[in-house]
């Protein structure tokens, strides 16, 4: 870590403009190795010989579809569902786009503030805000998540809950803050157990509970 801030790696306009910033990137993704950011103790998609033998070694077993994208990729790529879509033949289509450019500082620019703003409006008295984590994930990690939320400075209702799927299991934990124009919690934050970054993918059953539980107010 004292070579990231030797280097003033740590700054995010740095990060983005600094050769130096970006070899020492690149060399720390190496060392973790073949691991998805977006889910730590998922698979990653392999080859046709890893998956292979993927399957002698564990069968079955792992529910979770790791190459869903490249399926889904080359499914779009196709001549006649490019013309079920009424779209041009010559489009290659992406997981992530590299045609649309970002500015990428806009991309370093807070959200966090405008949380407080609509929770605190006059405007939305009757707003609810849920913001969830799986405690899985690496890339927006529950510990980030979680101090950004508690930075907001509202006061904590109750404070981690455990809340079960439908076959008993723990989920995860709720935790719920007080808030303006209501007795009752507007604002809360829930973590999904085991889920990455993309809840629904990696626990289905939870997350729709989750968002049903929201659209019925009864977190």
């Amino acid at each position: 870590m004292d070579i990231y801030l030797f280097n003033n790696c740590t700054d995010p306009v740095a990060l983005l403009n600094s050769s130096i910033c970006s070899s020492l990137m690149l060399d720390f993704m190496r060392k973790i190795g073949n691991l998805n950011p977006y889910a730590l103790d998922y698979p990653v998609c392999l080859t046709s010989q890893q998956m292979r033998l993927k399957e002698h070694l564990y069968g079955d077993s792992l529910k979770y579809e790791p190459c869903t994208d490249l399926y889904s990729t080359n499914y779009l790529n196709q001549a006649d569902v490019k013309a079920a879509l009424h779209v041009h033949n010559d489009i290659v289509w992406e997981e992530c786009s590299r045609t649309t450019k970002y500015n990428l500082l806009d991309k370093l620019l807070p959200m966090e503030k405008y949380y407080k703003i609509l929770l605190n409006s006059v405007s939305h008295p009757d707003l609810r805000i849920l913001v969830y984590s799986g405690d899985d994930d690496g890339v927006c990690g529950t510990i980030g998540t979680q101090r950004w939320i508690y930075d907001l400075g509202f006061s904590v209702d109750k404070m981690w809950d455990t809340w079960y799927n439908e076959d008993g299991q723990t989920a995860g934990y709720i935790t719920k803050f007080n808030t303006p124009f209501s007795k009752d919690t507007r604002f809360s934050f829930i973590t999904v157990h085991n889920a990455g970054h993309e809840v629904p993918t990696y626990k289905p059953k939870e997350a729709l509970e989750l968002f049903s539980m929201y659209l019925h107010n009864n977190i």
